[in-house]
């Protein structure tokens, strides 16, 4: 692994860790959450149901019969400028010779299981 790959997706990971620091209550605060105590609305915490570079399917609407219309990607983090709370970034995971992977930002994602008990995660 190279020294520009790892230092790239740090700061993914550093991202990551202030998202979750922003739902940890703390005792400082009255053991509420720092978002809770700024906004005073109760913070949702089912976005964190995927961790940063897990392994997931994103759903492509182009995509026509026969072929599938879920695609490989990892999960990079949450796109809080772009869509509602359940949308995220991801990196797509292209086969060799389909071209770049990319970074995309998007709301139908699925992990392996649910795939394979045909259910997609999103809206």
């Amino acid at each position: 692994m190279s020294y520009y790959y790892y230092y790239y997706y740090h700061n993914w990971m550093q991202l990551w860790c202030v998202d979750v620091h922003n739902v940890l209550s703390s005792k400082n605060l009255g053991y509420q959450n720092p978002l809770c105590y700024s906004t005073g609305y109760t913070t949702d915490i089912s976005k964190f149901r995927f961790y940063p570079w897990e392994p997931i399917w994103y759903y492509i609407p182009s995509a026509k019969a026969p072929h599938d219309n879920l695609k490989k990607a990892r999960w990079l983090g949450f796109a809080h400028t772009a869509g509602d709370e359940m949308t995220y970034y991801i990196r797509t995971e292209k086969e060799p010779g389909e071209g770049r992977n990319t970074i995309l930002i998007r709301s139908l994602i699925t992990k392996e299981e649910d795939r394979n008990a045909g259910q997609i995660r999103g809206r």
